[in-house]
């Protein structure tokens, strides 16, 4: 697949979660309600001490790197904002650097 593919990743008994590479390197992703009820998600728990968001994100992360290539070695910071009937993950790689990484970010993988 190219490297700033845009994919669509099936799931067992429902559509699909959107993901888009972008030139940047970051990754979007789009989770609709069904996607997030599916994942045991709600937006106003999603924190990374949480063990169902770790575990979504490792999935999303996962399948991004099947479908899209992306990849995030030196580490990655992981914004959540609310949408409209769900929520889009913005996943920005090299974000090793601790400013990066502020305690207003709880997503932060390192």
């Amino acid at each position: 697949r190219h490297p700033h593919a845009a994919g669509t990743a099936k799931k067992e008994g429902h559509t699909a979660v959107k993901m888009e590479q972008m030139e940047n390197g970051c990754l979007k992703i789009w989770l609709d309600e069904p996607d997030m009820r599916e994942m045991g998600l709600r937006f106003e728990d999603m924190d990374y001490r949480n063990a169902a968001t770790r575990e979504a994100i490792t999935r999303l992360l996962e399948t991004a790197r099947e479908e899209t290539g992306f990849e995030a070695p030196d580490g990655l910071l992981v914004e959540v904002l609310p949408l409209d009937k769900g929520c889009l993950i913005l996943m920005t790689p090299n974000a090793g650097n601790s400013a990066w990484c502020a305690p207003a970010a709880p997503l932060c993988m390192q």
